[in-house]
């Protein structure tokens, strides 16, 4: 199908992965495998370990994880866009993909608000009409109940073994806090579960999306002597690679 098409394009060609994660694939085997060797410090924890230092070494693990990613990956990846696309920050790497969406869409033949309109009758008509579900699905409330009642158990059992007010108090404090952690691990487990369902359509939403946002921004040019596209257009012109990709064949 056409629409299917366009969607993988956008999706796949105008994807992080394509145009900058790919490039780094040095940091990323790096990066996973210091994750591997933290995966396994914290299972010797768990089964050599006291139970305090077991739960130390897991949330200890959990913000090197955070903070190596925002090093070895977000840091990098923004001197990547820095150096090899011109692109100073996110703000203007997802400008740079608006345009190269639009660029691919004006090569075959939709230019204009108008034409574009009937793009986005035509994806509509393949995938049919979907709004996300803002609600939360069944596998983040059994996921919250779970944490809430294992920390409650855990959490009474191991204060009341605690004697001392301030031991006890900072026992509290890492209870809250491995609470609050886990609730947001829980939250990206239901992220990751719902990426795999619904996906087309989902996808598909997601591009229309950008499509209107484009029009949008068709509509400010026209308008007024503001042209968003300006800047990231001679960017492009100057890149071979992005040519290359604006250039691709054309998903009719």
């Amino acid at each position: 199908m056409a629409g299917n098409k366009l969607v993988h394009f956008y999706f796949k060609k105008l994807g992080n992965w394509n145009l900058m994660y790919s490039f780094m694939k040095g940091f990323w085997v790096s990066y996973l495998s210091i994750c591997f060797f933290l995966i396994i410090a914290v299972w010797l924890s768990f089964m050599y370990g006291s139970l305090l230092l077991a739960w130390t070494v897991f949330t200890a693990s959990i913000c090197l994880v955070g903070i190596l990613f925002y090093i070895m990956i977000v840091r990098k990846a923004r001197r990547y866009i820095k150096l090899n696309y011109q692109i100073r920050n996110f703000n203007e790497w997802s400008k740079l993909k608006q345009y190269l969406l639009y660029a691919y869409l004006k090569q075959n033949g939709f230019k204009t608000r108008e034409d574009l309109d009937k793009l986005i009758g035509f994806i509509r008509s393949e995938y049919g009409h979907f709004e996300e579900n803002k609600k939360r699905n069944l596998l983040g409330m059994i996921m919250s109940v779970f944490i809430a009642v294992f920390l409650a158990i855990f959490g009474g059992s191991f204060l009341i073994q605690v004697e001392d007010f301030k031991n006890r108090t900072i026992f509290t404090l890492i209870i809250l806090f491995l609470a609050v952690l886990l609730h947001y691990l829980g939250k990206m487990m239901e992220q990751f579960f719902r990426h795999f369902t619904k996906k087309e359509a989902r996808q598909s939403f997601q591009l229309i999306q950008q499509i209107i946002l484009i029009q949008m921004i068709l509509l400010t040019s026209e308008n007024t002597e503001y042209h968003p596209f300006l800047a990231i257009e001679k960017k492009v012109q100057e890149n071979p690679f992005l040519q290359e990709i604006i250039l691709s064949k054309s998903f009719l």
